[in-house]
């Protein structure tokens, strides 16, 4: 699902994020970092000669459920530009499915912890 698209200069740049935390950035068209995330992560690019960082940010987590997702463009420590996403269904949807995945991992390590403590022993009948 395409999170943004922007352009700086003459290039397009678009950051794309599945439900599953797979984060893309491609530079027209063509893909230029990846990574898993499931609350943001931060990308380097170059675009020409110049490097830039694209930073995930939450501003405002207070007032909303989700905040305001955004998306800073730095270039060394300069912000050149902000980017704000609209698709806030998508970042409630993944924030609840997040919170699923997290409580049905600690169940699992609850129920380990507690055979553990038992040595490991289950009763066969």
């Amino acid at each position: 699902m395409k999170l943004i698209e922007f352009k700086i200069e003459s290039d397009i740049v678009k950051i794309e994020r599945n439900f599953f935390g797979n984060e893309r950035v491609f530079v027209n068209e063509l893909l230029v970092s990846k990574k898993r995330t499931l609350f943001g992560t931060n990308h380097n690019i170059k675009i020409g000669n110049l490097d830039y960082e694209i930073k995930y940010t939450v501003k405002d987590w207070w007032k909303k459920w989700t905040g305001k997702p955004t998306f800073l463009l730095l270039s060394g420590e300069t912000v050149i530009s902000e980017y704000k996403i609209k698709n806030s269904m998508f970042f409630s949807i993944q924030f609840t499915l997040s919170l699923i995945v997290f409580y049905g991992i600690s169940i699992i390590v609850f129920a380990v912890i507690d055979s553990a403590k038992r040595g490991f022993v289950f009763n066969a009948h």
